[in-house]
């Protein structure tokens, strides 16, 4: 009888084990297209969240360094709109701080493109920064889990 009471928990820490391995090596977060504003210090980088559950960024790194401003900017999906590479624009309210927006479970940007009809958001990250960019770090929450991944551009 002991050892069924034992089989419980050891097989809630195997799935835990698993489940994070799998995360490992399908990491939730989408990263798309990497655009440049013209003076080559503004950044767009257009993300998503392929994943299960809602993801919320924390976080962004350029080149090891804090940028010198970081905003989330959220488009409607099925908007003729684009994503605008600058902070200088009257339509302030597209733009919220990267902490404060959570991305939806299954808001990836293959099912946004699949679903352009739908109501959806898009999502990219501006990034201010004076320094040519090579390498980028997002930090995000996942399942209650921080993440961290590294593109080199």
């Amino acid at each position: 009888m002991k050892k069924k009471w034992f089989l419980i928990p050891s097989g809630a820490i195997v799935g835990a084990i698993v489940f994070y391995a799998y995360l490992l090596f399908n990491p939730p977060l989408d990263v798309g297209a990497l655009s440049h504003g013209a003076d080559n210090d503004m950044y767009l980088i257009e993300v998503g969240n392929k994943g299960f559950f809602n993801l919320q960024p924390t976080g962004i790194l350029i080149n090891d360094k804090d940028p010198q401003n970081v905003q989330m900017q959220v488009i409607p999906n099925n908007d003729d709109e684009a994503f605008y590479i600058t902070f200088d624009i009257e339509n302030g309210e597209r733009f919220t701080d990267l902490n404060e927006t959570i991305l939806p479970a299954g808001s990836g940007i293959q099912e946004r493109i699949n679903n352009r009809d739908e109501d959806t958001l898009s999502y990219g990250i501006t990034v201010h920064s004076k320094e040519p960019l090579n390498t980028v770090t997002i930090n995000y929450r996942y399942a209650g889990i921080m993440f961290k991944e590294t593109m080199d551009y």
